[in-house]
């Protein structure tokens, strides 16, 4: 039988949790990222908004992993190693962009080495803009360094991907799922957004389309219906944990990102691994 989680016993479980992960995070490998530990009370205000049920410690579906499951935790011991280095970094990043007086952490990675050694301020401002702008350019793939440069360089984005209706990429499962779209690029803004909009922006009807996956994805794979990811691969961590939430999912859709908006309808076909646009108004339900 499930018994709901009270609050006092949501918070004293999360701060358990960010004892031991807390030099964790969503895009990890950034270090201008925050860590777990640093999102506590955007992590608490989702945790609040969500039912949280307790579980049994032992889960019967782990019996007879043993062995997966150590090298899976061997694996991931040196990346979790890493982090540890990664936070202790960041914080020492921290300290001193407040000791030099920046009016926001994130300008420090905006720094480059020809400001070092320059007297004068760089216009930081017009940098953050400027980031903000080259963050929509839709990237190829794969490319050499020059055509990347140059995309960067026009911002020309294809014009023929917003009338294109069907996005061929990997399955994850064999299951077929139909229901709206909500586009997200960042996790943090995301539950950041759910905060301050007081309500969940994605329930069980909503197909998550992310540029790509990393695995603190995981903190919202139960409350989604389905995920797809422009890049990705069957073999990634997220990917995995996509199959164990059991979770139907197409990854590696080239130029889905950019051609879908959120409220569009689509359907995945699991066996097919195609994610196909819904433009009629009348659709069937998803299962």
């Amino acid at each position: 039988m499930k018994r709901s989680v009270g609050p006092a016993r949501r918070e004293r479980e999360l701060d358990e949790w960010l004892a031991t992960y807390g030099h964790r995070g969503p895009l990890e490998s950034d270090l201008a990222r925050p860590r777990f530990a640093e999102l506590r009370e955007v992590l608490l205000a989702d945790l609040s908004r969500s039912e949280v049920v307790a579980t049994p410690a032992n889960d019967e579906r782990n019996k007879g992993r043993g062995l997966l499951f150590a090298l899976d935790r061997r694996r991931e011991s040196f990346r979790d190693e890493l982090m540890r280095i990664w936070q202790e970094l960041r914080q020492r990043v921290r300290e001193a962009a407040e000791r030099e007086g920046f009016e926001r952490f994130e300008d420090v990675f905006l720094i480059t080495r020809e400001d070092l050694d320059s007297s004068a301020e760089p216009d930081l401002a017009a940098r953050r803009e400027e980031l903000a702008r080259l963050s929509h350019v839709d990237l190829p793939t794969t490319a050499k360094h020059s055509a990347i440069e140059g995309r960067l360089a026009s911002t020309i984005e294809d014009p023929s991907a917003d009338e294109t209706d069907a996005f061929h990429g990997v399955s994850l499962s064999t299951s077929d799922f139909e229901g709206r779209v909500q586009r997200a690029d960042d996790l943090v803004t995301l539950l950041e957004d759910e905060r301050r909009a007081e309500r969940n922006l994605v329930d069980g009807r909503t197909v998550l389309v992310v540029p790509a996956l990393e695995p603190s994805w995981a903190v919202i794979f139960g409350r989604v219906g389905a995920v797809v990811t422009e890049l990705g691969g069957e073999l990634s961590h997220a990917s995995i944990l996509l199959r164990e939430a059991r979770k139907p999912a197409v990854v590696n859709c080239t130029g889905i990102w950019s051609a879908l908006a959120d409220g569009d309808r689509v359907r995945l076909h699991g066996r097919r691994g195609v994610v196909e646009r819904i433009r009629s108004e009348e659709s069937a339900p998803g299962h």
